[in-house]
């Protein structure tokens, strides 16, 4: 029997498989002038780390990736991309909460590796698929719920709503 993650799982491999340049490509790759990256697509093993920083493309930092592209899946919301920009950047539980629509069962993360040294070898792509855990379902349901409270009610508009009124000492 097939789950959502497994059947998840393969469609997202079979896409990012067959799909020509996450990043895209340049003119002069179009052309043949210049190689096209390695892509290495992967499915994880491992729990995707909720709580890693990501952050937009960062000239001369050391130990950051030129770029990064994010992307949500489940079956109810298709496909849809996290835009990572200087103005929508930080932990991925956070740009989960800015950019989801409902529930998610599988998160894409591809990076974009560049060297320029002229080391081709430390040049491609790599795509890597995390299925979601019911307990990572959970936090980001539960994170989410929090965050909302704590945008927008204030201890005033909270009183209001739920009848709670603070004792006075």
């Amino acid at each position: 029997m097939n789950t959502f993650a497994k059947v998840g799982r393969i469609a997202l491999m079979h896409l990012f498989t067959k799909k020509v340049g996450v990043f895209g490509t340049t003119r002069y790759q179009e052309l043949g002038m210049e190689s096209i990256f390695p892509r290495k697509v992967s499915i994880s093993t491992e729990e995707v780390n909720l709580f890693k920083e990501y952050y937009s493309c960062v000239v001369n930092a050391y130990g950051r990736h030129n770029s990064y592209k994010i992307f949500m899946w489940s079956v109810e919301l298709g496909l849809s991309e996290i835009l990572i920009s200087r103005d929508n950047e930080g932990k991925l539980i956070d740009l989960i909460h800015r950019c989801s629509e409902g529930p998610l069962t599988h998160i894409v993360i591809a990076v974009e590796y560049r060297d320029h040294n002229d080391d081709s070898s430390k040049e491609g792509e790599e795509i890597i698929i995390y299925s979601l855990t019911d307990e990572q379902k959970r936090i980001i349901s539960d994170y989410i719920h929090n965050k909302e409270l704590d945008e927008f009610e204030s201890d005033e508009e909270f009183t209001f709503k739920h009848g709670y009124f603070p004792k006075n000492n």
